[in-house]
């Protein structure tokens, strides 16, 4: 199935009118940057929306940061704090006795970083998206 571009998805989905929508791709044009990103600073759509609207986008699961429970801290302990900062992800679950990591993040399909989580801890690197 071939992927739908996200302002079309929002706009398919009665989220953003197509006047919004060049708008943001218009902002986008002139300075640059992510359209989703945009779209929230411009309060076109909430963060939450967007999220959802990204994760179906892409078929990644969500997890919002904010309702997680507390995380241990021997999964903490896979990724220094400095890292995950750099990386924007949180470690937030270790699945199949410590082989699997699950993380969030901001950019879920970004190879590079997965490739460098999986470098760094030896697990395969499951992950979600967060805003």
């Amino acid at each position: 199935m071939p992927s739908i571009k996200l302002g079309e998805l929002l706009v398919n989905a009665n989220v953003l009118q197509e006047s919004q929508l060049r708008a943001a791709l218009a902002e986008q044009q002139k300075w640059g940057g992510r359209l989703g990103d945009i779209m929230v600073r411009m309060s076109l759509v909430t963060e939450d929306l967007l999220v959802r609207a990204l994760s179906r986008q892409m078929g990644v699961p969500t997890t919002n940061l904010e309702t997680i429970p507390q995380i241990s801290d021997h999964v903490k302990a896979k990724i220094p704090p400095e890292m995950a900062s750099e990386l924007e992800m949180v470690p937030i679950q270790l699945k199949e006795d410590g082989k699997t990591l699950v993380v969030a993040m901001a950019e879920p399909q970004n190879v590079g970083v997965v490739d460098s989580l999986r470098a760094r801890t030896g697990c395969r690197i499951v992950t979600h998206l967060a805003g």
